[in-house]
């Protein structure tokens, strides 16, 4: 009696305790349901004009690479603008359903959190989070009505709270990969959009609801039995063509069972990887180190990068009742390899004069090869302006480097010009190794009449270095004027990522200026690898450049 007292007891203060949630937070009107679910519909229609156009597109594009004519150009032209125009309609109508979201549930997340929808992942994601903690929400949020996309909104924004206070992201335990940490992240995340139907914040039909729990048990079960792979040493290897990568690499099995762990290796250019694939038997807590070797072919072109990726999973065996065998866990990892010549050019710095000046230019050449070898070296000026000296040939050994100086003759031209030299270096052992560089030559305003008397400077957003960079790059500017100074990052989809210096900040002096930047967002989070630029605006002029990062 005792028992089924306490149960009706338990049961009865879970009733009230919903009862009293469903009172203090109240979903939705059906009004305001409906005309979320009518945006929806009308959604749906203008993401299957998308995706017509984007297919129309992609066979114009087609036809026109294998045959180049104005005629199939100029439709290919067409075709891209009417897919842009329609993924403008289809983007505008989906964040303005977001925002009605927004304003109709009691999600918990604050208005004007970065979310937006990302029409170009489809329809099996419902939504992610970035490294720098915005939310996109993919075209599989919207299949199941309002209430489905609220509840991602929620998953995800359970996933910027974690990042936020620094569990989990690039540069606290690398890449986002699903092992058994982010197994845990994803429970906890699968915990609050339930906690948020049970209160009331949500009302998802009973399939749903199934499928939120099967997606939570799903990660507790393969978090039992997690598993690790782990590049050693260096992220980024350096490598000339012809030659093999030798890599180690630890397979660990975090979990408290023995277990078969399996895998295999990829790249994104399809070099030969030896071994391909493996499988192991591991003790609870055990782990051990593969060696691993890729092959770069002796055609590679020269500069490029390949990511090498190890896949593992894990297996459990049969169950005596005949369950068939499943994956639990999975995990992955990767180093990239950056394919470089025999010969390499570091520029020396940047350099200011005044008009019928000569600053003296530098570079350093080096024979990065294991042979020794004769270097033809030219410098070229892209503006024409006369150099010193335009030519060397060096012969240097392995390993050996050498510096090379000359000057450029400043023309009697107009302050605030802008020349880059360009130093091209040819082994001549290997003709078709070829690096280069550059360096800026910027022309200083002589109001004063007579060169070292004025204080003025040229207006210049100069190239960052190193670039590209791993851990951190110099950023320098140089203004003419005492002004205030604006230098920004963006990513590629114009986002501002971290903000070097502000207008806000007074007013900054005359003169070349540097900053280090570390490739961090404004919140200190680090970055993904990737293409960013810095803006500079100052003294009533803008100027960009181009920074890469590869981690």
């Amino acid at each position: 009696m005792k028992r089924k007292t306490l149960w009706i007891g338990l049961v009865a203060a879970v009733g009230l305790s919903l009862l009293v949630s469903s009172l203090l937070y109240s979903g939705p009107t059906k009004k305001e349901r409906q005309e979320i679910q009518q945006m929806m519909n009308r959604g749906k229609k203008l993401r299957e004009e998308f995706e017509k156009k984007r297919e129309e597109f992609i066979k114009s594009g087609t036809t026109w690479q294998g045959n180049p004519t104005t005629e199939n150009r100029d439709a290919a032209v067409e075709d891209l603008e009417e897919m842009d125009d329609a993924e403008d309609d289809l983007q505008a109508n989906r964040d303005s359903t977001i925002a009605k979201v927004d304003s109709a549930f009691n999600d918990g997340i604050p208005h004007g959190a970065d979310i937006k929808y990302d029409p170009k992942c489809g329809k099996d994601t419902d939504g992610y989070t970035s490294s720098r903690c915005y939310i996109r929400l993919c075209e599989g949020a919207f299949k199941d009505g309002p209430d489905w996309v609220a509840s991602t909104k929620i998953h995800e924004w359970e996933h910027v709270k974690q990042k936020n206070d620094g569990e989990w992201g690039p540069g606290v335990d690398g890449p986002a990969k699903c092992t058994w940490l982010y197994h845990w992240h994803e429970i906890e995340a699968y915990n609050a959009e339930l906690k948020a139907d049970f209160g009331s914040d949500t009302s998802l039909d009973d399939s749903l609801k199934q499928e939120i729990w099967e997606r939570k048990v799903y990660h507790i079960r393969a978090g039992l039995r997690s598993i690790y792979p782990t590049w050693l040493a260096d992220r980024i290897v350096r490598m000339l063509p012809d030659k093999i990568v030798h890599k180690s690499i630890t397979i660990a099995n975090a979990s408290d069972e023995s277990q078969i762990v399996s895998g295999y290796f990829e790249d994104d250019e399809g070099w030969p990887i030896m071994p391909s694939w493996f499988e192991l038997w591991l003790e609870s807590e055990q782990e051990t180190t593969l060696e691993v070797s890729v092959i770069v072919p002796p055609t590679v072109e020269l500069g490029i990068g390949n990511e090498v990726w190890c896949h593992v999973h894990s297996d459990i065996f049969p169950e005596p009742t005949g369950f068939a065998p499943m994956q639990m866990d999975s995990a992955s990892d990767f180093f990239f390899i950056h394919v470089i010549p025999v010969v390499d050019v570091a520029a020396g710095p940047d350099v200011s004069g005044y008009p019928l000046a000569q600053p003296s230019i530098g570079f350093t050449i080096t024979n990065q090869g294991e042979a020794p070898d004769i270097v033809n070296i030219n410098l070229t000026s892209v503006l024409g302006w006369p150099l010193g000296q335009y030519g060397w040939i060096e012969p240097l050994n392995p390993g050996e480097w050498v510096d090379i100086m000359t000057y450029v003759d400043i023309p009697d031209s107009a302050p605030f010009t802008t020349d880059l030299i360009y130093c091209h270096a040819t082994s001549l052992t290997s003709p078709g190794h070829i690096d280069s560089s550059s360096l800026t030559v910027m022309v200083e305003d002589n109001v004063s009449g007579g060169p070292g008397k004025s204080d003025r400077f040229a207006f210049a957003l100069m190239p960052n270095v190193p670039n590209p960079f791993a851990s951190g790059t110099l950023v320098r500017f140089s203004i003419p004027v005492a002004s205030p100074v604006d230098l920004k990052v963006y990513d590629v989809r114009g986002r501002l990522v971290r903000t070097l210096m502000s207008a806000g900040s007074g007013v900054v002096q005359p003169g070349i200026h540097t900053l280090r930047w570390e490739g961090k967002d404004n919140y200190g989070n680090e970055l993904a690898s990737g293409v960013y630029f810095s803006e500079l605006n100052a003294a009533g002029r803008k100027a960009t450049r181009k920074l890469v990062m590869l981690k």
